[in-house]
């Protein structure tokens, strides 16, 4: 069984926590931006806003990407749609297992990316529509969106 999906979106918030908070987030967030979204995954519930990124709980296993038809995903169209409403061009995903750190008073979304680049750049992998197609599940995905299938294909209504 794979692990949970995390989408981690950079977005710079504007806000600020004292140095003394345990937590540097808030938690279930009512983001401006995405008030009008229908997607499913930008209720306030599966949000997690920091000061430079947002935490998209998507509640799906890894392998939902396997779950695609000719290259489209319902997974990453929905998280495509929240990103570009928050004005970023680029997305990573990761198991849920990598965002544990997160809520430190030390971390950031620069040091997040540095530190995954370096300690898990052999096991990133360029999500495209060739790597969905594969049906191969790996544990971590930057997309920055370059051939992304907005609409299925093959819809059921």
């Amino acid at each position: 069984m794979s692990a949970y999906i995390y989408a981690v979106i950079p977005y710079e918030s504007g806000i600020g926590f004292a140095p003394d908070e345990e937590y540097k987030c808030v938690f279930y967030p009512s983001i401006p931006e995405l008030i009008s979204s229908k997607s499913e995954f930008a209720k306030p519930d599966d949000l997690f806003l920091f000061t430079d990124f947002v935490l998209v709980n998507t509640c799906y296993r890894l392998s939902a990407f396997a779950n695609q038809t000719n290259g489209y995903s319902y997974l990453r169209a929905e998280i495509y749609r929240i990103a570009k409403a928050l004005g970023a061009n680029e997305v990573w995903y990761a198991e849920e297992l990598a965002t544990d750190e997160m809520h430190t008073s030390e971390f950031s979304f620069k040091k997040w990316i540095e530190r995954f680049e370096n300690e898990k750049k052999e096991y990133i992998v360029e999500l495209t529509t060739e790597v969905l197609k594969a049906n191969y599940v790996y544990s971590y995905y930057h997309d920055n969106f370059s051939d992304i299938i907005l609409n299925d294909p093959n819809p059921k209504n």
